[in-house]
């Protein structure tokens, strides 16, 4: 599995290499969760884009633009021990204006000798002033490893790795988003991880000049 984290980070940085263009910049978030009982969690989470630089034929420039903030609150239910389904809302302040989002969501995991996968199935509908709304569905699959012993124990380091894929609608506009990420976690305790890592977005694949986007992720998550 360590070579597969390998092999997505490779995929995740080829852009860096070329003369794509591209634009690169941070994505640092924080969620807290909060666990009602065995079966009910509640989470929010924070996370704010923010691009620094671009990249195109003339070479790199700096070009800092803020881009967006989301809030996201989730509800999950576990309807089985591995097994879960939620629903939720984001609110997004872009450009001055307040975008608004439902989503819904089903999720599994598997545990590993030395780690997990996991797949999430995604819905969400965008609703956006003067816009028709918008319809995605995604698919993520997800896996953790640590990297000493079968757990990860607490003050330990462990590997993350994901692909996503995403379709979109809106109107007669069909829209595909590929996503990369990799990075490295440090487990504080078991109420606190620290993540960093790459997050290597792709899309505008069905038009004629795609999009590649890299953002350097910093994750804190607390469970209350």
């Amino acid at each position: 599995m360590r070579k597969c984290f390998l092999l997505l980070l490779i995929l995740g940085a080829l852009p860096l290499a070329g003369q794509t263009p591209i634009e690169m910049g941070w994505l640092p978030e924080l969620t807290v969760s909060y666990s009602l009982n065995e079966q009910w969690k509640f989470s929010a989470q924070l996370e704010s884009m923010q691009r620094g630089w671009r990249r195109t034929s003339d070479g790199l420039t700096v070009d800092y633009d803020y881009v967006r903030t989301d809030l996201t609150m989730v509800a999950n239910y576990r309807f089985r021990p591995l097994a879960s389904a939620g629903a939720g809302y984001l609110l997004r302040f872009s450009d001055g204006e307040l975008i608004h989002r439902t989503l819904q969501q089903v999720a599994l995991v598997r545990r590993l000798p030395h780690g997990r996968i996991g797949h999430r199935w995604r819905t969400d509908q965008t609703y956006q002033t003067e816009e028709t709304t918008r319809y995605r569905l995604r698919y993520r699959f997800s896996w953790e490893t640590a990297l000493r012993g079968q757990r990860v124990d607490d003050q330990e380091f462990y590997l993350i790795a994901s692909w996503e894929l995403l379709g979109s609608k809106q109107a007669r506009d069909f829209g595909l988003e590929n996503r990369l990420t990799g990075g490295l976690g440090y487990n504080i305790n078991n109420q606190q991880q620290l993540e960093l890592g790459i997050d290597h977005r792709w899309d505008r694949l069905f038009e004629n000049t795609s999009r590649h986007r890299i953002w350097w992720t910093i994750g804190y998550f607390i469970d209350i």
